[in-house]
């Protein structure tokens, strides 16, 4: 039930006017929101986060490192008292600096670009350091170099598609599976070249590339076909 602004007193819904003080009633509009008078599309709330400060990500650096020296210190020690040397723990220790470094740079780092160089540089410092350790400095350049160099190809390829596309969605999806095909087949080839096969594409590439371009291109008709009027994150309860 309405209440008179002026003297507080209850009226009926349709008065006018307040029976006890005679101010004039404000009309309350009780008609029904009719079909169609909510926006077709969802609504988009755009905010903007505040960016952390350098003491913020100090901290959270500190908080990081204090947690990675727990398995640091628990291998290191087991390896001393089981060998009285560093043997087999450098290659978790190498690991968890590796982990570190990428963690520094996702906290300060903020380009984007200057960020995967980064990741990529610390891949293959990690990767250079496990081969000088174990004396297999040529397999790094077969194997572990050329790996790397594609993966971080495909994968910025597939940034910028992101970054320039007008609108994102399940094209994001489509493009990111055929990103996955195509590092397997460059991956069953690099494969094939080290161990000297003639056969360069061999079948388990092909498989999981003929699984995942067909679906890639049917979220990218799915995209273009109906545009905006299917939502990414409603679909998928995001």
């Amino acid at each position: 039930m309405p209440y008179c602004p002026h003297c507080g007193v209850e009226v009926d819904p349709d008065t006018q006017t307040c029976p006890l003080c005679k101010t004039p009633l404000p009309s309350i509009d009780t008609k029904p929101i009719g079909f169609g008078e909510y926006p077709d599309r969802e609504h988009k709330l755009h905010y903007q986060r505040r960016r952390f400060t350098n003491r913020e990500r100090f901290s959270a650096l500190h908080f990081i490192l204090f947690i990675l020296l727990i398995p640091f210190t628990v291998t290191l020690s087991t390896d001393l008292l089981l060998h009285g040397e560093i043997t087999w723990s450098i290659f978790p220790i190498v690991s968890l600096l590796g982990a570190f470094a990428i963690c520094a740079c996702s906290l300060f780092v903020r380009n984007v670009w200057k960020l995967l160089s980064s990741y990529l540089l610390i891949a293959l410092v990690i990767a250079l350091l496990f081969h000088m350790i174990t004396g297999t400095l040529g397999s790094f350049l077969r194997w572990s170099l050329p790996i790397t160099l594609v993966a971080t190809a495909i994968t910025v390829a597939a940034i910028i598609y992101g970054a320039k596309a007008k609108s994102r969605g399940f094209n994001i999806a489509g493009v990111s599976l055929w990103a996955v095909a195509l590092f397997c087949l460059i991956l069953d080839a690099i494969i094939a070249i080290n161990r000297g096969t003639s056969q360069k594409i061999h079948g388990w590439s092909v498989i999981t590339g003929s699984a995942l371009f067909p679906l890639g291109a049917l979220f990218f008709y799915v995209h273009y076909r109906f545009g905006g009027r299917i939502s990414f994150k409603r679909f998928f309860n995001v």
